[in-house]
């Protein structure tokens, strides 16, 4: 399927993103990938639920940013999206309601039919919402205050924070803002041990429930109760990471979880036969994939868990998030039988399960029918990291291997503050993690959990999406590899490419 046939068939869907959100017909819209769009690649939309949940306005992920005043609900608004049952983050919604100190970023598009007006028109900074035809400028313009975002065939996508009267108020009140920061990180340290007091009870209620799972009769509301359990237990995930970003130091009482997760880390590389490590699997965030529970010949991914205590934490509710998942997929199993629907069960969201009735349970059948035929099209599409609405959707355009312009990438630094040149291994999905990246540089637009499978002899990664509390990006610096994510055309590369990673600025240059 290409990527102008996928757009095609969202359309409606991304017609209605934009008015729920109620941006105007001049707002470019950005949305784009992140690392937790490869939790699980391709949803089923029993998973795609959970994720809808985790990152609604009122779900775990803006309650975090909002009990530690580091941002506000966006109430009325979606922050996540699904094309072509592939996880899609808005950042005007970032953007807008997570603080910042400083003026907000605003996106914009242009593409001109000559050079000498694409440069002049860059350079009066002007807010043209427009999308024309026409070559890349990107590598072409130096110019600081217009960051490149998108390059497609065509179209071109740039972030800015436009001269308006917020961006003057932004900027006089930045230093004020900067101290109101620092006071709030002080505040913070107390509030967020406090807000993890019941987190010890909560991973046990998880323990407990998993392993009295065999005398269980399982219900669709069983079936909700767990969903919904996962996705509270979440927020301490996102806590822990705003704590790790902060420095702070989690209170003597959260040791025991720490110790006991580390042990549980520890067992886990041989989890076999064990009740405790049944909830295991492949992807422990795809209620369809099968654990080990199930299946004992199961191989499951090596699990890396970081030294720092925060991170430890957040793997702590992780994997309690994952018990409960598996919990909720027992039930879906359970309920499959009743309502004769088997694997394609996981089609069907737990809203619109209901009790085992003939005419209600054929159209259960039709629409996961109909959801199968269309996931089973998507499912070996990767879809680009980065949609754009500008009057219309664009997406990023396949970029053709070897044929780069450009010596220079830039991007966030994330890694060791070392420099390494060496030729690039690209990992584009799950089965090149076998490969062996030895002295390499691991080159990835798949920025999957699982990407720390393939750091053994590795000397960097760079990466297309990510963010620096992404489980791979930490892992990275834990092992004092350079890792510079979210860059742009970095899709040109080819195997074998030579780049010099500068962990010091964020840079990357391709040796010729």
């Amino acid at each position: 399927m290409e990527y102008n046939d996928s757009l095609k068939k969202e359309e409606k869907n991304l017609e209605n993103f934009v008015l729920e959100n109620g941006f105007n017909e001049k707002e470019v819209v950005l949305l784009e990938k992140n690392e937790n769009s490869f939790l699980a690649p391709v949803c089923k939309d029993a998973t795609q639920e959970f994720f809808e949940k985790i990152f609604s306005p009122e779900g775990p992920f803006w309650q975090a940013y909002k009990e530690l005043g580091m941002g506000e609900l966006p109430l009325g608004k979606k922050y996540i999206q699904f094309v072509s049952n592939q996880a899609y983050f808005c950042k005007n919604i970032e953007n807008n309601y997570i603080y910042s100190v400083g003026p907000k970023m605003a996106y914009f598009v242009k593409n001109h039919e000559n050079e000498s007006e694409k440069r002049n028109d860059l350079e009066r900074n002007t807010n043209n919402f427009t999308a024309r035809t026409g070559d890349s400028i990107a590598p072409k313009i130096k110019n600081e205050k217009i960051t490149p975002i998108v390059n497609n065939e065509g179209i071109n996508a740039y972030s800015k924070k436009p001269i308006s009267l917020d961006w003057i108020i932004r900027t006089i009140s930045a230093p004020i803002d900067s101290i109101t920061q620092t006071k709030n990180t002080m505040v913070n340290a107390f509030k967020i041990n406090e807000l993890f007091m019941d987190f010890e009870d909560k991973v046990n209620e998880s323990k407990e429930l998993l392993l009295k799972q065999e005398s269980k009769t399982f219900t669709i509301e069983d079936a909700r109760n767990y969903q919904n359990k996962a996705v509270e237990v979440m927020k301490y995930s996102f806590l822990a990471s705003l704590a790790y970003s902060l420095k702070l130091k989690p209170n003597q009482n959260l040791l025991p979880v720490i110790e006991e997760t580390k042990s549980f880390f520890e067992g886990a590389k041989n989890p076999k036969g064990k009740k405790e490590y049944s909830f295991l699997g492949k992807n422990l965030y795809d209620i369809s994939s099968p654990r080990i529970g199930e299946d004992n010949k199961l191989m499951t991914p090596i699990m890396t868990l970081p030294s720092e205590e925060w991170m430890i934490l957040r793997e702590s509710a992780k994997i309690a998030c994952a018990r409960y998942l598996y919990l909720q997929r027992l039930s879906y199993l359970a309920i499959s039988k009743e309502l004769e629907l088997g694997e394609e069960i996981f089609f069907i969201k737990t809203e619109e399960l209901t009790p085992s009735k003939k005419p209600a349970n054929q159209e259960l059948k039709k629409l996961a029918a109909e959801r199968k035929t269309n996931y089973l099209k998507n499912k070996e599409l990767l879809l680009s990291s980065r949609i754009i609405y500008a009057k219309k959707w664009f997406m990023e355009g396949n970029a053709k291997q070897g044929n780069s312009q450009k010596e220079i990438f830039s991007g966030v630094n994330a890694g060791a503050k070392k420099i390494v040149k060496a030729p690039i291994g690209w990992v584009k999905g799950e089965t090149d993690l076998k490969k062996d990246f030895s002295g390499k540089i691991i080159a990835t637009n798949y920025f999957s959990p699982n990407l720390v499978v393939a750091y053994k002899g590795a000397l960097g990664v760079i990466s297309t999406v990510g963010g620096s509390l992404s489980h791979p990006a930490i892992i990275a610096r834990e092992k004092e590899m350079p890792c510079i994510l979210q860059v742009e055309g970095l899709l040109e590369l080819k195997e074998g490419d030579i780049l010099e990673l500068d962990g010091t600025t964020g840079k990357a240059k391709l040796v010729k």
